[in-house]
């Protein structure tokens, strides 16, 4: 769960803005909750004026909201803004709102509240639309205008994922993204910075996340901000159990913040470098520049610190990609371990440059939210679908952190995509088989029949593999059916290890043996101090021989 920024923006923006004072509720909801359920909550407010942030993840919600609202709430206002209305027929997608501002907001809907006040017409106000009015430009801000933490967003934060922005803006231009189409960068001065870190560091939240588009556009900036984090969480006014989240560009992560990365606790700091393509044709047909070597490079080097969680990004979809030269950026970007590898599918944005290039590049999507490329002149339906059916493996399997180890051991003797797409193919089968998604137990044993069939020749590591998988990535002493190897001697190997490696008092440990005669071995796991980073217990093993002989 996460604590939207945009909204607590536009609060502290009429707060200073406005030459009035105003009574302010900020109404949070997910789309996961009943319409009737929301809609009750806002009406009880009983608004003058009702702004809506409209996003491509919550439109579909607010265009069933909207209309019970309009009914309920005749005398209220509608003022409606978001990245998803960065179009001129947005009064069409959202006939309920009255006006609607275009960018950001904290200025113009100041400005608008107070021309509704005194009953002006609010038809000058710089990045406000209104009904039947001729094109309006997008508003940019020339710095980042207002503070948005205040005591009522910290007392409903709870805990949950909480938002900072050190700069607005993007230095890149790709075509399929707003962040950079006409926006300069801004940053908050540094020492504002500073003081909203440890606000939101004190606040509450264990994940803290920039929403900057490029954390480190400019690296001098990015390595401060970095260093003031480690001397805070070091020195205590950082809370040790709390994680930073950075957008990066791989090819200007430096050496500099690298060696920071080296010296910074497991945890702290996780980053999401989206590589999108390795295709040089596509990396240009999208206005993006990137040194794609040194990206490589610079992540191989921050994930074997293991001190950094390391997100990596794939877009399929994306112009003069064909299918083949997407399954080598997988197995190429896949090659480098990251502990996350996102293959994300392109959603044509209002308001990018690329729904003005559908046509040019072939692209055919889907027109209801989230926009989401169905087949490119490059890249048909079918294609696409064979993406999809590996990404359900890959999410499962490997970013779920279940099979992590089997899935490397496996890549390197096969393609990485290969072994994904035949998993995926036996996952969706079976879930198609029972009607809904698989446990845990049911995907082990699918994923574990489908490998020993299919690969006799390594049954006995991909067994060692996947049963190291499981005491490292699950807390429990059950042992799926298909990893146990029955042993006569596991009472007497279960009280040699509980005494020559006694365990902490109150710590729950699981033990199995795999493999037979010189070979078999045994695992186990306390179930204490997670890794941060890899999300995993610490497995050990030794030779039965080994231990039976000492």
């Amino acid at each position: 769960m996460h604590c939207s920024l945009s909204p607590w923006c536009l609060k502290a923006g009429l707060e200073k803005f406005s030459k009035y004072k105003h009574n302010i509720d900020v109404i949070s909801a997910t789309v996961n909750e009943d319409l009737n359920t929301v809609a009750k909550r806002i009406i009880d407010t009983s608004p003058d004026i009702l702004g809506i942030c409209c996003y491509i993840w919550n439109i579909a919600f607010l265009r069933e909201l909207l209309p019970m609202l309009k009914v309920a709430l005749s005398n209220c206002l509608f003022v409606a803004g978001g990245p998803e209305l960065l179009s001129d027929n947005a009064f069409d997608r959202l006939p309920e709102a009255d006006y609607i501002i275009l960018g950001e907001g904290e200025v113009p809907f100041a400005k608008l509240v107070d021309a509704l006040i005194e009953g002006k017409t609010p038809d000058n106000i710089d990045g406000v639309m209104v009904k039947g009015a001729s094109h309006v430009d997008t508003y940019y801000h020339y710095d980042i205008p207002v503070m948005p933490y205040d005591e009522s967003y910290f007392k409903q934060l709870k805990g949950r994922i909480s938002y900072i922005e050190s700069s607005r803006g993007c230095p890149f231009s790709c075509t399929f993204c707003l962040s950079g189409r006409r926006e300069k960068v801004r940053y908050l001065p540094m020492e504002d910075t500073k003081k909203r870190i440890l606000m939101l560091a004190n606040g509450g939240s264990k994940t803290i996340k920039f929403v900057d588009r490029t954390f480190n556009a400019n690296k001098k900036r990015a390595k401060e901000i970095i260093s003031f984090i480690m001397d805070k969480h070091k020195n205590g006014e950082i809370p040790q159990d709390i994680c930073f989240h950075f957008e990066m560009a791989g090819d200007l992560i430096d050496d500099g913040i690298v060696e920071l990365f080296s010296q910074s606790p497991e945890g702290l700091f996780q980053i999401e470098v989206g590589i999108q393509s390795l295709n040089e044709a596509t990396l240009e047909a999208i206005q993006r520049k990137t040194d794609v070597e040194k990206i490589k490079t610079q992540l191989e080097k921050i994930i074997s610190l293991d001190t950094v969680r390391v997100h990596v990004d794939l877009i399929a979809g994306l112009p003069l990609e064909t299918l083949d030269s997407f399954i080598d950026a997988f197995n190429k970007v896949f090659a480098i371990k990251p502990h996350i590898l996102q293959l994300g599918f392109l959603k044509i944005l209002y308001g990018s440059k690329m729904r003005s290039q559908t046509e040019e590049f072939g692209i055919i999507y889907n027109e209801q939210p989230p926009y989401e490329v169905i087949s490119t002149k490059h890249m048909s339906k079918k294609d696409m679908l064979i993406l999809k059916r590996a990404e359900r493996a890959l999410e499962l399997l490997y970013n779920r952190r279940r099979f992590v180890n089997t899935m490397q051991l496996l890549a390197g003797k096969m393609p990485a995509f290969d072994l994904f797409l035949a998993l995926g193919d036996v996952i969706l089968a079976k879930e198609k088989e029972k009607n809904s998604p698989l446990s845990l137990e049911e995907l082990t044993e699918a994923v574990y029949s489908y490998l020993i069939d299919k690969m006799p020749e390594y049954a006995t590591e991909i067994k060692s593999a996947m049963l190291y998988d499981r005491l490292s990535s699950t807390a429990t002493s059950f042992i799926p059916h298909c990893l146990r190897s029955e042993s006569h001697l596991y009472n007497k190997l279960k009280d040699i290890i509980n005494k020559k490696y006694p365990k902490e008092k109150n710590i729950h440990r699981a033990i199995a043996v795999t493999g037979n005669d010189d070979k078999a071995k045994v695992f186990w796991a306390d179930y204490s101090n997670k890794h941060p980073v890899t999300e995993h217990y610490k497995v050990n093993c030794v030779y039965v021989k080994e231990l039976l002989t000492d």
